[in-house]
C-alpha cells in the first residue's frame, strides 16, 4: 500500500497502465542524465524496472511508487527500494523536467520517509547520487540526511557501475528531531 496522498500528490503502485508514463521519463535524456549519463533506456530495461518495482512492493510492501498530482498528471516516481545487491535500502526520486522546481520531490520524499518509519522496522535508509546532481544531494540535506562521503558504486550495490557515488543516510527519528517534534 503506497503512502497516503500529500497536499498535492498521490502515490500509486505500478501497473501496466503506468508503463508509458515511465517510458516517457526513462527515454528522456534530461531525466536520465544523472542515472545513465543521458542515455535513454531501452524497452527491456524499462520493463525490467517496472517488473522489479512491482516485485519489491509484493515482497517488501514498498517500491519507488508512481507519483502524480491530484488531477492525475504524472510527476515522477519516489520511494524506497533495495539496492541491486540487497545490502541496504535506498530512497530515490525521479521528477519529470516540467514538474521540477515545484517542491514535488521533497514533498514525495518526505511522505515516503514517513511511510518507511511508520510501516517498516528499518533503522536507517540511504540515498545515492553523483556529485554533479546538486539538486538531488541538496534535497537529501533538506530531508535531514547526513553526508557519509563518496563511495564506489560497486560498493553501494551497483557492481556494473564504475563511478563514485555521493552517499547520504538518515536514521529513524532524525526527521522528527529536525522538525523539533
Amino acid at each position: 500500500m503506497p503512502p497516503a496522498p500529500t497536499e498535492r500528490l498521490q502515490f500509486r503502485p505500478w501497473t501496466d497502465a503506468l508503463r508509458q508514463d515511465f517510458a516517457d521519463m526513462a527515454t528522456d535524456p534530461d531525466v536520465v542524465r544523472h542515472i545513465t549519463d543521458g542515455v535513454p533506456w531501452e524497452d527491456e530495461r524499462i520493463d525490467d524496472f517496472i517488473d522489479r518495482q512491482a516485485r519489491f512492493e509484493r515482497e517488501h510492501g514498498f517500491c519507488m511508487w508512481w507519483i502524480g498530482t491530484m488531477s492525475g498528471e504524472h510527476v515522477g516516481l519516489c520511494g524506497p527500494q533495495p539496492v541491486p545487491d540487497g545490502s541496504h535500502i535506498e530512497i530515490g526520486w525521479w521528477v519529470r523536467p516540467r514538474a521540477q522546481g515545484h517542491g514535488y520531490a521533497f514533498e514525495a520524499a518526505e511522505a515516503a520517509l514517513r511511510w518507511i518509519w511508520d510501516n517498516t522496522d528499518l533503522t536507517s535508509i540511504n540515498a545515492h547520487t553523483v556529485e554533479a546532481n546538486e539538486p538531488s544531494w541538496r534535497l537529501m540535506e533538506k530531508l535531514g540526511m547526513t553526508r557519509l562521503g563518496f563511495f564506489a558504486a560497486k560498493d553501494q550495490g551497483r557492481p556494473a557501475l564504475d563511478i563514485e557515488l555521493l552517499v547520504y543516510r538518515i536514521e529513524r527519528g532524525a526527521a522528527d528531531r529536525r522538525r523539533g517534534e
